[in-house]
């Protein structure tokens, strides 16, 4: 019985998925690793007093169904109206990278989120509400901005090549060896239940 149950939820999640990721939303661009960032998704306007070249606002965004506990989404997302890129020229390719890895760092934590609910609770059978969630999330958004202050200070805001080239390598081992909670594996994992 319990088996039927977790594959009715894992196919309800499944529909869900398809209608949010469906959806035409110019506003927010959900990590991909097919998709990588473009000068053109920074699209704010107010970068009068801009302390930086660009800047991307990023969230790591999750819910929790109120009709069915185990069903929750991890995501990590791209305001494009709230980030912005003063200098829109090819030559700034390097620094687009540098913004590309603090998304791909958000989604390093949105998969480190996903693998602690998997294991601490769905594997364990155990129950999830939404206080522990919030209490997971603050700890695992709390090391994602600690990580990517200390990327910044490291790598200079991209200045730095040779350490954002090990940042490179560091986070794109991270986003393989983690690769079981991507959001498409991840759905996965409750299927084989």
């Amino acid at each position: 019985m319990q088996l039927l149950s977790n594959k009715i939820i894992v196919l309800i999640y499944l529909f869900s998925s398809c209608l949010i990721f469906s959806q035409k939303n110019d506003t927010i661009k959900y990590w991909s690793n097919a998709d990588k960032l473009k000068i053109t998704d920074f699209k704010s306007n107010t970068i009068n007093n801009a302390k930086m070249s660009a800047s991307s606002n990023l969230s790591l965004r999750y819910s929790l169904s109120e009709e069915f506990d185990s069903i929750f989404y991890i995501e990590s997302v791209f305001n494009r109206y709230k980030s912005y890129f003063i200098d829109k020229k090819e030559k700034s390719q390097w620094l687009l990278k540098h913004e590309q890895l603090h998304f791909d760092i958000l989604e390093v934590f949105a998969r480190r989120f996903r693998k602690k609910i998997f294991l601490d609770y769905y594997n364990k059978g155990k129950y999830l509400d939404d206080d522990a969630l919030y209490s997971i999330y603050l700890i695992i958004y709390r090391d994602y901005i600690q990580m990517s202050e200390e990327y910044d200070k490291e790598t200079n805001h991209s200045i730095n090549k040779l350490k954002q080239e090990e940042w490179n390598i560091k986070i794109a081992k991270e986003l393989k060896d983690l690769v079981s909670y991507s959001h498409d594996n991840y759905i996965k994992l409750f299927e084989e239940d």
